[in-house]
């Protein structure tokens, strides 16, 4: 009896050894491969699936790429290669309507386009303020308004919602970067957008809107990520939903001959790279960032993830600390 019980107690001890060798291999992996400067551990909140309808939020120049995660999620047999292809092959105009248009064709695609709610194609703000409540919920990303201004500036002045009768005219008053933040409907997009405002609207500011926008980042929204925290975005939202990471959107690049790669600063022999806006050219959507970067890191926290920010991740490289490049998003 001694014996038998000192052998359950032997197997017992094994399984249990083995359990935690797997688990750590499995989080070793997923550090490895997706994350490799964050430490994945197992999450203090329990992942669920996310079963309300939701929308999303997809402010101009914050990574179009996202609505691939986002087709992953609701759909069933993807091809995710097939998309990908899309992506960097398509104009950013067309890219969504040609990628949904694609997934209808494939066969044995199984899509619960009732929980992605419309629209999904299009940069779509918020309903306005005292519009009836919208049945649904939000996901978005968003970003350094420094950068994405840089980003907007070098992809031909990209600014959703400015009137195509000022179009022209934009074109030909602006020189400089700091022309660009300065031009009416330019900047305050993320915040603007929050509100029910396009992108590009010359609607004035202010404060009370900026606080109506930060109250709804913070209650409207499921999910909130960081377009230059693209890996780390991706993974949380993988997490926290049940969803499961492919290594196409993992990765927020442009193809060389992607039609985006032909900058308005390289067309106007300018070099807008070297110019660094600051949070001062855009103090509203300064503030509704460092929200966002807030709920992002505890959401981090919350499901396990734990990264050396950008910036330690750079110092301990070696690298220069100062703003770099952006990726060129959508």
């Amino acid at each position: 009896m001694a014996n038998q019980g000192s052998r359950k107690m032997i197997l017992f001890t094994l399984t249990i050894a083995i359990c935690v060798i797997t688990c750590m291999a499995q989080n070793v992996t997923e550090n490895v491969v997706y994350l490799p400067n964050c430490n994945i551990t197992k999450p203090p909140v329990e992942p669920r699936l996310l079963r309300e309808r939701f929308r999303w939020l997809h402010v101009p120049k914050t990574g179009t790429l996202f609505a691939l995660v986002l087709y992953d999620y609701v759909c069933k047999g993807l091809d995710h290669d097939v998309i990908y292809q899309l992506y960097t092959t398509k104009r950013p105009g067309t890219l969504l309507t040609v990628i949904e248009k694609t997934i209808e064709q494939m066969p044995d695609i199984a899509c619960d386009f009732n929980r992605f709610s419309r629209p999904r194609i299009g940069h779509r703000a918020l309903p306005q303020y005292g519009a009836p409540p919208e049945s649904k919920v939000y996901i978005g990303l968003f970003r350094d308004p420094r950068l994405r201004l840089k980003s907007a500036y070098n992809s031909h002045l990209h600014a959703v919602g400015i009137r195509s009768s000022e179009r022209a005219q934009m074109m030909a008053e602006v020189k400089t970067p700091q022309d660009f933040v300065r031009y009416p409907g330019v900047a305050h997009c993320q915040t603007k957008m929050l509100v029910g405002h396009k992108c590009g609207s010359s609607v004035p500011v202010t404060t009370e809107m900026l606080e109506e926008a930060l109250n709804r980042l913070r209650t409207k929204f499921v999910f909130v990520g960081i377009t230059d925290e693209w890996r780390e975005s991706v993974f949380l939202f993988n997490r926290m939903f049940k969803g499961e990471n492919n290594s196409n959107a993992l990765y927020n690049k442009q193809s060389p001959s992607h039609p985006k790669r032909k900058t308005f600063a390289k067309n106007k022999k300018q070099h807008a790279t070297s110019f660094d806006f600051l949070p001062e050219d855009d103090p509203y959507d300064w503030r509704v960032y460092l929200e966002a970067k807030r709920i992002f890191q505890e959401n981090l926290a919350k499901f396990g993830i734990h990264c050396k920010s950008q910036l330690e991740s750079e110092a301990g490289a070696g690298k220069s600390t100062t703003i770099s490049d952006p990726v060129d998003t959508a």
